[in-house]
């Protein structure tokens, strides 16, 4: 039986970590042929976080340094699953639409980007990142030549192959745009589905002026760079 790694960074998510975990679709997986296995890359949390992903039976990971980008390179380096799901550890992805990725991974595709389909998000906060995500997004296709529509999605699934042959630095919220950078200017075969989304509450932890310009700085980094 092929493994699918739900790979789930956190910092400080006690509050939802459990809802997440409890998501994941692991019976209906297993009938299509595949184990589940959770693996929790914390951020150094001080809010029992870890505590309450290992009670649920996920794999805890401690972080070495900080940002999501660190925290998703700690475990490419050596993937240990057939396939891999990153998912925020927040909520705002459901993870039962980690069913339906699963088809196009064992169907020829690569990776499996899920673009976001907001379920509210009236919030200005949230109509501001929404723009900023376009414009980073069109940015991408321009420079990249990819017909991307969702650059920033924090769910997105793998063949293990590829994080396993392609290397990246990213330590932020960039790490997104480099690795499908470097997977379509690698020849990696992308696919595109949509996800509900429900933003945060309390916000997003991105801070848009500042991950915005690193993404964006990212983005134009990519398209310099020679193939390698």
């Amino acid at each position: 039986m092929q493994t699918v790694g739900f790979v789930i960074p956190t910092l400080n998510e006690a509050d939802r970590i459990g809802q997440v975990l409890a998501s994941i679709p692991r019976t209906e997986l297993e009938a299509l042929g595949y184990r589940a296995t959770a693996i929790v890359v914390d951020g150094n949390s001080r809010d029992g976080t870890r505590e309450i992903a290992q009670s649920m039976g996920a794999h805890v990971v401690r972080q070495r340094g900080r940002g999501k980008g660190r925290a998703l390179r700690q475990l490419f380096v050596d993937f240990p699953c057939d396939f891999g799901i990153v998912i925020d550890g927040d909520g705002t992805y459901p993870a039962r639409h980690a069913v339906s990725m699963m088809e196009p991974l064992s169907d020829g595709a690569d990776m499996v980007l899920m673009a976001r389909v907001r379920q509210n998000g009236s919030a200005k906060a949230d109509r501001f990142n929404r723009m900023g995500n376009r414009i980073l997004t069109g940015t991408a296709n321009l420079l990249l030549g990819t017909e991307l529509q969702d650059l920033c999605t924090g769910m997105w699934g793998f063949k293990s192959r590829v994080v396993r042959d392609l290397r990246f630095e990213a330590n932020g919220f960039d790490i997104e745009a480099e690795v499908f950078a470097r997977a379509a200017k690698h020849g990696y075969r992308l696919r595109q589905l949509e996800v509900p989304y429900e933003p945060r509450d309390d916000g997003s932890k991105l801070r848009p002026f500042r991950d915005g310009f690193r993404i964006f700085r990212r983005i134009v980094r990519e398209a310099l760079r020679r193939r390698h």
